[in-house]
């Protein structure tokens, strides 16, 4: 939506059949665009508005009035306090993440006892990965204990795989 508006601020900018100072419309891109893209997409956003006034107050040969540098002005304010905006959002999700794995981390650990070296004459040993990239948790579960019929392993995989049939 970003570059829409931009795209369409250019379009009616430089038609001769232009009326009004459309300009004052890009002043929206950053606020959108940290909405939607994220701090690089924002960015690229605030560089796009920043082309298309440079080039609009060039092609309409308005450098040095009032309304030129407001524009600017506003643009420049908004821009800031998007970047401030998408920083501090990321930062909070990055650290609501971090807590949430840490939490599951402590309650996989609880659940997950570590599998005894020896158990009679069993040797044992085991590793958790998680399948998915990142992840730091699993889905599966384990267990091996002694009893008195001998040593007793379970192994189960919590998340099941869910096969899809194509006609």
């Amino acid at each position: 939506m970003p570059f829409a508006i931009a795209l369409l601020v250019l379009l009616i900018e430089f038609t001769p059949a232009h009326v009004g100072y459309t300009v004052p419309l890009l002043v929206a891109t950053p606020a959108l665009a940290v909405v939607t893209m994220g701090p690089k997409g924002t960015l690229a956003a605030v560089g796009a508005a920043v082309g298309v006034s440079l080039a609009t107050a060039t092609y309409n040969q308005v450098w040095g009035s009032q309304q030129v540098y407001t524009n600017f002005l506003a643009l420049f304010l908004v821009s800031a306090a998007s970047f401030m905006t998408s920083s501090a959002a990321r930062t909070r999700r990055e650290n609501e993440l971090n807590h949430v794995r840490r939490s599951a981390t402590a309650a996989q650990e609880v659940l997950l006892r570590p599998v005894p070296a020896r158990l009679g004459p069993v040797r044992a040993s085991s590793m958790d990965l998680a399948a998915e990239t990142g992840a730091q948790i699993g889905g599966d579960l384990y267990d091996v204990v002694q009893t008195r019929y001998g040593v007793r392993m379970i192994v189960g995989d919590v998340r099941g795989k869910r096969r899809t049939r194509r006609r």
